[in-house]
């Protein structure tokens, strides 16, 4: 189950996204990143591209009596449908898909710092790793790109 951490760094990815994305970080690709917990579109919004933010997980444990580590899990999931012949799209959605995972994967391994998403320190610790759904292509003509983050942080 999320947790009330888990959606505002959720969140938080959306913000930073958005921000990027408007600061030219991620390519020259821009967009508005939302965050939702079930994200749900009518055919009409993806035919301009859709990145939204979840929480997946929040793993906990116990560290000591006092504190608990948590590895929050937050989806970054970029949409769009497209026409029968237009396999440029779907090349060029796959490159923002790209450029959002090396943004996060660039951001915190150079620097080794901790980021603060929330007011407290969250850690990236997990490579980003990133899924393609190739059956809803088929089916839909849709393109599905998905980033996983995990963040730890210490309550």
């Amino acid at each position: 189950m999320s947790t009330c951490e888990s959606i505002e760094i959720s969140k938080a990815v959306a913000e930073q996204l958005t921000s990027a994305s408007e600061a030219g970080l991620l390519g020259g690709y821009s967009f508005i990143a939302k965050h939702s917990m079930l994200p749900r579109y009518e055919l009409e919004d993806l035919k301009s591209l859709c990145v939204s933010t979840r929480p997946r997980a929040d793993i906990r444990q116990f560290a000591s009596r006092k504190r608990t580590q948590h590895d929050y899990t937050i989806e970054i999931c970029v949409r769009k449908h497209i026409d029968k012949d237009d396999s440029l799209v779907a090349e060029e959605l796959l490159l923002v898909a790209e450029k959002i995972a090396d943004y996060w994967e660039r951001d915190d391994s150079t620097t080794l710092q901790t980021r603060t998403l929330t007011g407290r320190d969250e850690k990236l610790v997990s490579p980003v790793e990133m899924q393609f759904a190739e059956d809803k292509i088929q089916t839909h003509r849709l393109i599905v790109a998905t980033i996983l983050l995990t963040f730890r942080g210490w309550r």
